[in-house]
């Protein structure tokens, strides 16, 4: 009897040392937050040896509002962004030159008292689609692999630079957490549709899984905040899939195409309500590209690193 009475007090008190992660929205809640994040990239294309430096520096400032609440804690919120800034270093042909992109983004976005979306709305005004301008590598091997190539490294810049990543903060766990406890949310990614073979017309995406660790309270900028850390890696090799774009994939010419990353993102939240106080991210990664018919190593390699934050105004 002694001993059932103090497992179950043992018990009691593994529960008590857990706590529910809840995201308490409510009609009328307003925010307005500032993102900025900076790449910092070199890279060389055969046969040149000599890497070349580039940064890539993205800012914006978007707007969450709570329109109308719903059992259970779901809440729709609108998300509006009037545009996205990017600056890209000088080169060998011009200095710096920043790019603003208007979006006027509207988007109705249903959320879960988890911080999980539900459904999104899109009620952007619609306007044509942009031109070309993706950067191209390896021309002699045909369009019909570059494009899903470089969408493969548009996507980890994409990754690294943490751009619409963490907006609107973190999906919280179903079940009670103590601190160290994790849990997986899985982000699709680098949607694209086979051009050619069995599989022609198939669309495909990849998929990768972020992993949350809830660290308990920190102490940021002398305030004390809920911490949760989340952690994203990419390390794949896509020669095999872009194999398939081919008619005959073993006449493929890639022997290896690297991708490789690995992130940190550092959630601080009102302890009240689980709202963004702020986040801060960093990541490194690199990416390169081999084939068969040349034994000097890759002939492209690309390395970078990045920081980005996320502040509430």
């Amino acid at each position: 009897m002694h001993l059932i009475v103090a497992s179950l007090m043992a018990l009691s008190a593994g529960q008590a040392d857990k706590v529910e992660l809840t995201r308490k929205f409510a009609a009328g809640e307003k925010m307005t937050c500032d993102f900025a994040s900076r790449v910092d990239a070199e890279m060389r294309q055969y046969p040149i040896e000599t890497f070349f430096p580039d940064n890539v520096d993205f800012t914006y400032t978007f707007t969450l509002d709570v329109e109308k609440m719903k059992p259970d804690g779901v809440a729709d919120v609108r998300f509006k962004r009037k545009e996205f800034k990017i600056r890209m270093a000088e080169d060998f042909e011009s200095g710096p030159k920043t790019t603003v992109m208007a979006q006027n983004a509207n988007m109705l976005i249903t959320f879960s008292n988890r911080n999980q979306i539900l459904s999104i709305k899109d009620e952007t005004p619609k306007k044509p689609p942009a031109g070309g301008g993706a950067l191209r590598v390896l021309s002699r091997f045909g369009v019909k692999v570059q494009d899903p190539i470089m969408q493969m490294i548009q996507q980890l810049h994409s990754f690294a630079a943490f751009a619409n990543f963490y907006d609107f903060g973190p999906s919280l766990p179903l079940r009670p957490v103590a601190v160290g406890d994790t849990w997986k949310e899985t982000i699709g990614y680098t949607p694209m549709t086979i051009s050619s073979g069995a599989e022609k017309g198939k669309s495909l995406m990849g998929r990768v899984d972020y992993l949350y660790t809830y660290k308990g309270n920190a102490s940021i900028d002398n305030k004390t905040c809920v911490w949760i850390q989340g952690k994203i890696a990419v390390d794949t090799d896509a020669a095999p899939f872009i194999a398939t774009f081919f008619e005959r994939p073993e006449f493929s010419p890639f022997k290896e195409i690297k991708l490789f990353m690995d992130g940190t993102v550092d959630y601080y939240l009102e302890p009240a309500n689980l709202a963004t106080y702020k986040i801060v991210s960093k990541s490194e990664g690199n990416a390169s590209i081999s084939v068969k018919d040349y034994s000097g190593g890759p002939v492209f390699e690309e390395r970078f690193k990045s920081q980005g934050k996320l502040v509430r105004k």
